[in-house]
């Protein structure tokens, strides 16, 4: 289950990804006269074809980045580029009716307030998302501390494993050679017979193969 950081993230992502896919659609498929309405009614010389035109290939844009943010929404710590673009995007967003207050005549068509107030809000917006993210993260760094004790121990634990195993290896091959010491000195120095060789050769082998199937 997600935590609370991550929690909040993914729901500020699927959130801002809806309104990207609304705002897209709407600006993709909008005519003349519902894009009038929406801009509080500029003059019809102001809304040209060629507004109408980028509009839409800006409607295309918001479809993506709706598709990129709601992609992020399942993991957002793993997908940190994706949040940390959206917060550098929302930063420069925020700059862009400054740059278009003191370069145009905007403000025939729109008080300064209002266009001060959009800037203000992406700002509002991006440091929402940047404490959301760092909270994530920190708290998936906490969780990734506390796991390594667990893991160096069942490293230490296989190991230990792997050393016991080893000790009865050696074990098993000196008693092998005891074994065939012993049949020599019981037979004065001659070698053994085929059938006694070959039984302890099976024995041997047996006693490997239950080693290490255990």
């Amino acid at each position: 289950m997600l935590k609370p950081p991550h929690r909040t993230l993914c729901f500020l992502l699927r959130a801002f990804s809806l309104l990207a896919a609304l705002g897209g659609l709407f600006m993709v498929f909008a005519e003349r006269p519902m894009v009038v309405r929406t801009l509080l009614r500029p003059p019809e010389g102001q809304v040209s074809t060629l507004l109408l035109s980028l509009l839409k290939e800006m409607g295309g844009l918001a479809l993506m980045l709706a598709v990129l943010l709601w992609l992020a929404a399942r993991d957002p710590v793993r997908n940190v580029a994706i949040v940390d673009g959206l917060i550098a995007g929302l930063c420069i967003l925020a700059m862009t009716p400054v740059v278009s207050l003191w370069m145009t005549d905007i403000r025939n068509l729109y008080p300064a307030y209002l266009i001060w107030g959009r800037s203000v809000v992406r700002l509002a917006i991006a440091a929402l998302l940047f404490v959301a993210l760092r909270s994530a993260q920190d708290r998936g760094n906490r969780e990734n501390s506390g796991c390594r004790p667990h893991r160096a121990a069942s490293k230490q634990h296989s190991r230990e494993g792997s050393m016991e195993q080893r000790r009865a290896d050696e074990k098993r091959d000196d008693n092998y050679i005891r074994q065939r010491r012993e049949i020599c000195f019981e037979s004065g120095g001659q070698r053994t017979s085929d059938s006694g060789e070959l039984n302890l050769l099976n024995r041997h082998r047996h006693d490997g193969a239950w080693i290490s199937h255990a």
